[in-house]
């Protein structure tokens, strides 16, 4: 093998080996022929608590799921995936937290078979206080009244990944698939010269393998894209109202009002419901004038109502198939011969008639069509509370609307 292909064949080694998660190929029998580094990590300590060899895989799983290695045993087809995603746990000796696994298991070829394994332990402990959160935060709320707000937010969220589905949505762009085809370009343009210089055979089975890693793991990148985009549109904010939620009944019991900053609560506002903003391809333009005075409020309870504003509005544009540009604007500035800050959140999204403006304040009408009619409602009646204004307004049907907040700072 000349210096250019020794080269090759080791960042192709190097690559296989630094893949974001644990890769076994192995034989019929379970001998494990090849693993990467994040494998080894997660095999050594399985083979240790299980006191069997680390050379054969089958052994090792056997000791946690036999019923598994049935299933791998009595699978018929030449090739294929035999399971997807298959979970157990370990729990350590001496110690009281149980660890997370994953694994997915694919035939290549009648002698070939590949492992894909995960420590999901982070995940499911996400899963878990999640779980526990939402039960606690049911519970208070039940104890205060506050069914009809929180139960609609807590109704209509499922259990997920917490705070872990954006940084995992953010990762699901893995540059080393197109790295990896390019590469399985180059070795099929030199096919025969690479069977050649590796002897008759393996060179064709290295690339027949490389091209059923790829696949494979492309596969895996469309389906955890696939889940994770659901998950986002489904639970996209439901830790932030949770958690925003059980600050506001604990706070409303004690009608906390304290100098705070609107620029502050319009900021985290922002940061809670970037995600929807992002998804919609919504450009986000802000108008802060600097130093603006502190009012006396509720930051948690004004953090709700800019969060439900910001809400409606990216989702106004969802009435809209094609539009060239899609943009929010949040004015903040302090009307100074009046004493007022204003917050204003103007979009360029479906709008409404000018008559019905008013009427989107009532308790119980929403102009969409999955609406409760409590979000503006609940928005007015905190405005109200801080002895504030709000308004909305459009020039019509797909002409876009604007939301003005003024709150008092003298």
């Amino acid at each position: 093998m000349n210096a250019n292909k020794q080269s090759e064949y080791s960042e192709l080694l190097d690559f296989i080996n630094q893949c974001p998660v644990g890769l076994v190929k192995s034989n019929k029998a379970g001998d494990i022929e090849l693993l990467n580094a994040f494998a080894s990590q997660i095999l050594f300590p399985l083979s240790i608590y299980s006191s069997c060899d680390l050379s054969n895989i089958k052994t090792i799983l056997n000791y946690f799921d036999a019923q598994l290695v049935n299933q791998i045993d009595s699978f018929e087809p030449t090739f294929g995936p035999i399971c997807e995603e298959h979970r157990f746990e370990l729990r350590p000796r001496d110690s009281a937290s149980l660890q997370f696994y994953s694994i997915t298991i694919n035939k290549i070829s009648e002698s070939v078979f590949q492992y894909v394994l995960k420590d999901i332990t982070a995940i499911v402990r996400k899963e878990h206080e999640l779980q526990d959160l939402i039960e606690a935060s049911a519970m208070e709320a039940g104890k205060l009244e506050m069914s009809v707000g929180l139960l609609h937010d807590v109704g209509n969220a499922v259990t997920s990944f917490g705070t872990e589905v954006a940084k995992l949505k953010n990762s699901l762009e893995w540059r080393e698939l197109a790295d990896l085809d390019k590469l399985l370009n180059l070795f099929s343009s030199h096919e025969s010269a690479i069977d050649q210089s590796m002897g008759h055979g393996k060179g064709l089975a290295i690339l027949k393998y490389l091209r059923a890693l790829k696949n494979s793991l492309a596969k895996k990148n469309s389906l955890l894209q696939e889940g994770v985009n659901k998950l986002y549109e489904n639970t996209s904010h439901i830790q932030d109202v949770l958690n925003i939620q059980r600050h506001y009944v604990k706070d409303k019991v004690k009608n906390k009002r304290e100098l705070i900053s609107l620029f502050s609560v319009v900021e985290d506002a922002l940061a809670i419901q970037a995600g929807i903003i992002l998804k919609r391809n919504i450009e986000l333009i802000k108008d802060f004038s600097p130093k603006l005075p502190r009012i006396k409020g509720d930051h948690t309870r004004l953090i709700q109502v800019v969060i439900n504003i910001l809400k409606n509005s990216a989702e106004a544009f969802d009435s809209i198939l094609q539009q060239d540009r899609r943009y929010i604007k949040i004015t903040l500035r302090a009307l100074e011969e009046e004493g007022l800050l204003l917050l204003q959140v103007a979009d360029n999204a479906g709008g409404f008639v000018p008559d019905k403006a008013k009427k989107l304040f009532e308790k119980g009408l929403s102009s969409k069509q999955t609406g409760t009619g409590f979000g503006l409602y609940n928005c007015k009646q905190i405005i109200d509370s801080h002895h504030g204004e709000i308004s909305i307004s459009s020039e019509g049907i797909n002409k876009g609307a604007t939301l003005s907040i003024k709150l008092p700072y003298k």
